[in-house]
């Protein structure tokens, strides 16, 4: 009997330079028990001006230890998912030589990369024309008069399936992919994200503020992890506490199975990482007997892991702790 909620389908989690030893630990102990990884895409970012509000707990740029990260991941089958979630993308940005080094590397490990704008999409491609690249939930997001004409949405991401390797829709449209199956082009290369704490038909205003990017001079307040204060300055705390959260439940998971949708995607960047990891085991295996142990194992492994500094030096980490807490104090 298998430990997996769900059999036949890829799971993209937000692990990468977050917490890599968790995704290690998944890949390890299951091939020990020689059960198939469901975690296909570890996806993450470190700090950098493609990346935008919800950048990775990693800030120090060090790239010997970006370069072993993305290594040991690769080695164990899982693919690196690079958010470069930046909106405001001009040249001098699209210039950047760090960024540019991501790219080169990422490409170099046959990484992915989720990006937001057009126009770093159409840099990415000039330079690697083989390079794969996701559409964002982000840019669905950013666009909620969508939310208003699903024909609109629909055409929306058709369009984005003839560029795109696969595209991430928004959570609400994932709900009516029930109805509209037949008219998306190519549905094997949908993702869905299937634990999305916003209010149906937000408008969006977070993600809008998180596609911004590190840039100093930028007017908006990153700081804002979510949207509520300005949802209910705009449509009053009633509608607020009256719209429920959009989360997938098993059965909605498995209706999109039965339609063809092999990807979904687990968020967690901006969440506690004990609970971040939580959320991941709730999604991928059982809550019943083997399944039970097998969570604790990859844990413990994923710990000790930690403690051995497997992945990063107690050097490293504390020069990191250092910059957080200088970046928390200007």
């Amino acid at each position: 009997m298998s430990v997996l909620k769900y059999e036949n389908i890829q799971w993209s989690v937000p692990t990468l330079f977050f917490d890599d030893s968790f995704a290690i630990a998944y890949a390890d102990v299951l091939e020990s028990l020689n059960v198939p990884n469901p975690i296909k895409y570890v996806y993450g970012m470190v700090s950098s001006q493609w990346s935008g509000g919800r950048n990775a707990t990693i800030k120090l740029q060090d790239k010997d230890i970006i370069v072993k990260v993305i290594k040991e991941l690769t080695k164990r089958g899982l693919t690196p998912a690079f958010t470069f979630s930046n909106k405001i993308i001009n040249q001098e940005v699209l210039e950047n030589e760090y960024c540019n080094w991501l790219l080169d590397v990422g490409v170099e490990n046959n990484c992915q990369f989720i990006i937001v704008s057009d126009k770093l999409f159409y840099h990415i491609k000039s330079r690697y024309p083989e390079a794969k690249c996701v559409s964002s939930v982000i840019q669905p997001m950013a666009l909620p008069e969508l939310a208003k004409d699903v024909q609109k949405e629909i055409d929306f991401y058709n369009e984005r399936l003839d560029r795109y390797d696969r595209v991430v829709v928004r959570p609400d449209f994932s709900i009516d992919l029930l109805e509209h199956k037949d008219k998306i082009s190519d549905i094997s290369r949908i993702e869905v994200l299937v634990n999305q704490t916003c209010r149906k038909n937000c408008p969006g205003y977070c993600y809008s503020v998180i596609s911004k990017s590190e840039n100093i001079n930028s007017e908006i307040n990153t700081k804002i992890k979510c949207a509520v204060e300005m949802y209910t300055r705009e449509h009053g705390s009633a509608d607020f506490c009256r719209t429920q959260s959009i989360m997938h439940t098993e059965e909605l998971i498995r209706n999109l199975m039965d339609i063809g949708v092999i990807d979904f995607k687990v968020q967690g960047r901006h969440y506690q990482k004990t609970y971040c990891r939580q959320i991941i085991n709730d999604h991928l295996l059982k809550d019943i007997g083997t399944s039970l142990l097998v969570k604790d194992k990859v844990t413990d492994y994923a710990n000790k892991l930690d403690q051995t500094n497997y992945l990063y030096s107690n050097n490293f980490m504390d020069k990191n702790f250092v910059l957080i807490q200088r970046k928390r104090n200007v």
